[in-house]
């Protein structure tokens, strides 16, 4: 049936006995079985549990959804099912270096050594896996007030991690609320005692279930005899336990402690957050602080890099977690912005230090990881991270015993065992908090204290955002901009453009010409763009991806120009980098040419400080096909010297890769 047949049977089927019938058109019909397919049917049950306390038993109602119905459901799903994978699947690539071989690489979670050992822990082999990820994090059910909540997630690992990211039946999805409690424990990994989190590089035994119900034992022992406070006292100096016992110990064939994922977005975001960026900006004076600000918000944005919030780095503390998350993104741009910031007596160690943080930070989040990167982590980087933190800890006294600086070394180890940490992520259950605060004000109207409701609010703000942006229209058409135009106009640079179409279409013209041999270049055939979509394959997991590299002189009416900066294949294969300053084709004797004008950069070397490729502004403008074209690049001014720029290999992996061997 076509759409019109379908709407004209809907029709027919109100008008002869089905009065209510709710769908009138094809267009009905979509929606309907596209909600149906993004929502989860599973219907939450109530549920007591019983608990004892000071010797007394405490009964907790609680509402919840049943994992595995979740998941029956998402499989019996033809539509969800299509994209989930069971059986564990080997990955290999091939080095980057003659001679080739071939390695082991981790991704999803069905590649990596946990998923192979648990499908060979299966009797006789027969049957297969299916993962369940649970997540529970406390947030602020309203805006304003103290209601919080404590919501537990879940997903599946057996979708694929774009998939997993979306919303509907296959991402993630709310089961439940837990009792508000705090039961973090100083790391889930291993039994280092408090004093020694320091010590990032020493080996300390492995926590599991049996172990930690032995040194429970222990404590109730000491308890007995000594007192609660000294047998906390030694609980806690003899390995990282609290004296609480957990409700998976009970579970049987199972380590609780061997299925822990990382949480790098909580792990690194308190880092930067609590310690590094928090201790800083505390020794800096407040104009430097604002400063830092002004420098950061500058920057042009580039992919996932995004502003960081109009109130400035300095109120970190009221953060939310995807505020932090975009701030982390930016964390790689403050290495350049301290520079001239700092003292000069410290600034030749921080500097590099931050370097090395941000280094491995980004190598442990690559999204497909090497036996042979795994073995750099492990036997180089880790080293690096910890020499890092000793030196803010003895310039700004930053704390080096506490659980985040300490976690972070267990990733490494992660990776084989459960995955990349993009795909042990908690981003997921972090995007679910939105809807789920949408869901709390929709139902009970929350007031300000000046009695100004929420809505009111919204109305409010969204009237202000137009106002403002007709008042970036005004300033748009009263700025001056970057007329593109005046260079073409200049003659040199038309002779440039006619001599380098002549030796397009005659690749064996000599090296001097004469004017009357050049050809003609009608303007009413020059074309302009805006946009140019540049293909390329990524050093980190030899995908193909693409790059979105603009062209604008009025970036989104903001009045601001905004012309990208490119890596550029010259024809003897070296590379060189330049900035995009039109993009146009050309007409020439009926063949048409898609052609690109840069400015280009003079190479200066590595920036003895930020690490980073630094590169010098010149008047040098040449003419470019759009094969010529590795991708994007980064580039941040430099805050002291004008017309020098460093290329900010940290903005992705594929960068620093491509930057590494480069000198």
């Amino acid at each position: 049936m076509t759409q019109r047949d379908t709407t004209a049977y809907f029709r027919n089927l109100k008008k002869h006995g089905l009065p209510h019938f709710t769908l009138d058109s094809f267009k009905d019909l979509r929606e309907t079985l596209k909600k149906d397919r993004m929502s989860v049917t599973t219907e939450f049950q109530e549920h007591l549990i019983s608990a004892e306390f000071d010797g007394k038993v405490i009964q907790h109602r609680i509402f919840l959804r049943d994992p595995i119905d979740i998941m029956k459901e998402v499989i019996r799903d033809d539509s969800t099912r299509q994209h989930m994978l069971f059986y564990p699947v080997k990955k290999f690539k091939r080095t980057g270096n003659p001679p080739f071989r071939k390695v082991t690489a981790y991704d999803e979670l069905w590649t990596t050594k946990r998923w192979w050992k648990l499908q060979d822990l299966l009797p006789n082999h027969n049957g297969c896996i299916g993962a369940i990820i649970l997540y529970s994090d406390g947030t602020n059910a309203v805006k304003f007030g103290q209601k919080t909540v404590h919501p537990i997630y879940m997903w599946l690992g057996n979708v694929p991690l774009r998939e997993r990211s979306a919303s509907g039946k296959e991402g993630c999805q709310l089961i439940g609320f837990q009792p508000e409690a705090d039961l973090a424990e100083l790391c889930p990994v291993c039994l280092v005692p408090k004093e020694h989190l320091h010590l990032i590089s020493h080996q300390f035994p492995k926590r599991t279930v049996e172990q930690a119900q032995f040194h429970l034992e222990q404590y109730r022992q000491t308890e007995q005899h000594d007192g609660a406070t000294a047998a906390v006292k030694e609980l806690t100096s003899t390995s990282s336990l609290r004296p609480e016992k957990s409700a998976f110990y009970r579970l049987r064939c199972s380590d609780v402690y061997d299925a822990i994922a990382a949480d790098s977005l909580h792990v690194f975001g308190g880092l930067y957050k609590d310690h590094i960026m928090q201790k800083i900006f505390e020794k800096l004076s407040t104009a430097k602080n604002e400063k830092v600000h002004s420098y950061l918000l500058s920057l042009p944005p580039y992919g996932s890099l995004r502003h960081v919030p109009k109130r400035g780095l300095t109120s970190l503390e009221s953060f939310t977690c995807m505020e932090i998350q975009d701030a982390m993104k930016n964390w790689q741009c403050l290495i350049v912005a301290m520079i001239g910031i700092l003292p000069a007596e410290i600034e030749q160690e921080v500097i590099p230090a931050l370097r090395s943080l941000a280094v491995f930070e980004l190598l442990v989040k690559m999204h497909v990881q090497e036996e042979d990167q795994i073995a750099v982590l492990r036997n180089e980087k880790i080293s690096s991270f910890e020499a890092a933190l000793k030196t803010l800890h003895e310039h700004f006294g930053m704390s080096t015993k506490f659980p985040k600086g300490h976690l972070p070394v267990h990733f490494v180890h992660m990776i084989s065992k459960g995955g990349t940490l993009d795909h042990q992520t908690t981003a997921h259950g972090e995007r679910a908090h939105c809807p789920l605060k949408e869901t709390f004000i929709a139902r009970a109207v929350h007031s300000t204290i000046d009695g100004e409701t929420e809505e009111s609010m919204a109305h409010r703000a969204f009237e202000l955002m137009q106002l403002q942006a007709i008042q970036r229209r005004v300033d748009a058409a009263n700025a001056s901009q970057l007329d593109c135009s005046a260079i073409q106009q200049r003659r040199d640079l038309i002779n440039a453009l006619r001599l380098f179409l002549l030796r397009l279409m005659n690749p064996s013209t000599p090296a001097r010409v004469r004017q009357q041999q050049l050809p003609q270049i009608d303007r009413s055939m020059i074309c302009d763009y805006t946009l140019f979509r540049c293909p390329f394959n990524s050093w980190m997991d030899e995908r193909e991806y693409e790059d979105l590299i603009r062209c604008h002189p009025d970036w989104q009416t903001s009045g601001k120009p905004r012309y990208n900066d490119v890596i550029i294949r010259n024809e003897d294969c070296t590379i060189s980098f330049g900035q995009l300053v039109r993009l146009f084709s050309c007409r020439v004797d009926g063949r048409e040419f898609q052609l690109l004008l840069l400015r280009e950069y003079q190479w200066v070397g590595r920036h003895h400080l930020s690490g980073m490729p630094f590169l010098k502004e010149q008047e040098v403008f040449r003419f470019h096909l759009p094969t010529s074209i590795v991708r994007s690049r980064y580039v941040q001014p430099d805050p002291i010297d004008d017309g020098f720029y460093h290329v900010n290999d940290l903005a992705e992996a594929d960068l620093f890769l491509r930057f590494q061997n480069l000198s």
